[in-house]
C-alpha cells in the first residue's frame, strides 16, 4: 500500500514537474515560433519588401534560426515584464490589515491566513502575496517569531534566486545568437572558398568574385545580423531584470513593514517552560475554537437536515392531501353526473310522454271536428230539406186555396 502511495506521488511530481515546465518554458517558444512565421510570412508574401530585410532576415537559413531564437527571447522578457508591471499593480491590494496598539497574538494567524485566501486568483499568485502566506504558515508552524528576521531573508533570496533562473532561456539564447552568427561567418567563408580555384580565377574572374563576395557576403550578414539582435536582447534582459529588481525590492519592503514588530515576542531564551505553556495554551485555544467551529457546522447541518426532512414530509402530506381531494372530488363529479343524465333521461321521457299525449289529443280533437263537421252537414241537410218540404207545403196550400 505505501509502495502504491509512494509510486503515485512520484507520478504526480513528474507530472507538475511537466507542467510547470511546460508553463514557463512552453509559451515562450511556442509563441515565439508562432511570430517569427508570422514575420517569415509577411516577408515571403513580398508584404515586407525592405531590401535590408530581406537581407539580413531571408538570406541564409542560419538567419532564420537567429531571428527565430530572437523572437523567442524576446517573448520571454515581454512576459516577464508584463508579469512584473501587473505585480506592482496588486501591491496596494494586498494587506495584512490595520496594527492594533498592542502586539497580535499568534492565534490571529488562521485569520489572517484565511483573508489572504480569500483574495482573487491572480492576486494571491503574486509575489507579494505568497511571501505573506509563507512567512505566516512558517510563523505558524513553529508557534513563534523567534526566527522571523532570518525567515525573511531567507525568502528574499529564494525569490531572488527564482528570479535569475526564470531568465535562464533568455541567458541561452543571448550565448546562442553571436554563437550562429560565428557559424554563419564559418559557413560563408566555407562557401566562398569552396568554389574558387585557379582555373576559375583565370578562365572566369568575375564569376569567381561574385561566389567570393556571395559567400563573404552571408559570412558578414549573419554575423551582424546576430550580434545585432544580442544586443537588443540584453538591452531588453537589462530592462526587465530592473522592473523586477525594483519589484523585488518594493515587496520586501512592504512585508518587512507589515510584519516586523506586528506579533508578540515570546521570552523563549529567558523562560522556555512559560514560552511552552503559552504555546500549549495557544494550540488549547486554537483546538477549543476548531471545536466549537466543528460543533457549530454539526448543529448547522443538524437543522439543515431537520428542515430539509420537515419540507420532505410537508410536501409528500400536501400530495396526499392532494391526491385524495382529487379521488373524492371526482367520484362527487361522477356521481353528479350520473344524476345528471338520470335527470336528464327522466325529463326527456316525461315531455317526450307529453308530447304523445298532446299529439294523441289533437287527434282526438281532429276527428272529433271532423265528426262535428258532417253532423253539422247533416243537420244543415235536414233543415233544408225541411224547408224544401215546407215550402212545397205552403205552396200545395196556396193551390189549393186558389183553386178552392
Amino acid at each position: 500500500m505505501s509502495d502504491a502511495k509512494t509510486n503515485n506521488d512520484r507520478d504526480q511530481l513528474k507530472r507538475s514537474s511537466a507542467s510547470v515546465i511546460f508553463a514557463t518554458v512552453g509559451w515562450q517558444v511556442i509563441c515565439g515560433l508562432a511570430i517569427c512565421i508570422g514575420f517569415y510570412a509577411l516577408i515571403h508574401m513580398q508584404i515586407l519588401t525592405h531590401p535590408l530585410v530581406v537581407r539580413y532576415f531571408a538570406g541564409h537559413p542560419v538567419e532564420y534560426v537567429t531571428t527565430a531564437l530572437f523572437f523567442i527571447g524576446m517573448v520571454a522578457l515581454s512576459l516577464n515584464g508584463l508579469d512584473a508591471v501587473g505585480q506592482f499593480g496588486t501591491l496596494n491590494e494586498v494587506g495584512l490589515g490595520p496594527r492594533d496598539d498592542q502586539p497580535q497574538s499568534t492565534g490571529d494567524l488562521p485569520r489572517l491566513l484565511h483573508a489572504l485566501r480569500e483574495l482573487p486568483g491572480y492576486i494571491q499568485a503574486s509575489l507579494l502575496a505568497q511571501r505573506f502566506t509563507n512567512i505566516l504558515h512558517y510563523v505558524q508552524r513553529k508557534g513563534t517569531v523567534q526566527g522571523l528576521d532570518a525567515e525573511l531573508k531567507h525568502l528574499s533570496d529564494v525569490d531572488a534566486q527564482r528570479q535569475q533562473d526564470s531568465y535562464a532561456l533568455v541567458r541561452i539564447i543571448i550565448w546562442a545568437t553571436p554563437m550562429l552568427g560565428f557559424l554563419g561567418t564559418v559557413i560563408g567563408i566555407t562557401l566562398a572558398l569552396g568554389d574558387l580555384s585557379p582555373q576559375a580565377l583565370v578562365n572566369t574572374p568575375e564569376k569567381a568574385m561574385q561566389g567570393l563576395l556571395a559567400g563573404l557576403s552571408v559570412a558578414f550578414d549573419t554575423t551582424a545580423l546576430a550580434i545585432s539582435l544580442s544586443i537588443v536582447l540584453m538591452f531588453f534582459k537589462f530592462l526587465t531584470n530592473q522592473l523586477e529588481t525594483e519589484l523585488m525590492s518594493s515587496v520586501d519592503k512592504i512585508v518587512t513593514a507589515e510584519l516586523v514588530g506586528r506579533f508578540e515576542e515570546e521570552a523563549t531564551d529567558q523562560d522556555p517552560h512559560l514560552a511552552q505553556l503559552r504555546r500549549m495554551t495557544q494550540a488549547v485555544v486554537q483546538a477549543s475554537e476548531q471545536l466549537v467551529a466543528r460543533q457549530a457546522d454539526v448543529w448547522k447541518q443538524t437543522i439543515d437536515d431537520a428542515h430539509q426532512q420537515w419540507q420532505t414530509i410537508a410536501t409528500h402530506t400536501s400530495h396526499s392531501v392532494r391526491e385524495t381531494v382529487d379521488q373524492h372530488l371526482q367520484s362527487h363529479l361522477k356521481t353528479l353526473n350520473e344524476h345528471d343524465q338520470v335527470s336528464s333521461q327522466q325529463t326527456l321521457q316525461h315531455w317526450q310522454t307529453l308530447a304523445a299525449a298532446l299529439t294523441h289529443n289533437a287527434r282526438v280533437m281532429q276527428q272529433q271536428q271532423k265528426e262535428l263537421a258532417k253532423q253539422g252537414d247533416r243537420l244543415l241537410h235536414a233543415i233544408q230539406h225541411q224547408s224544401d218540404h215546407r215550402e212545397t207545403v205552403i205552396e200545395n196550400v196556396e193551390l189549393k186555396g186558389k183553386a178552392a
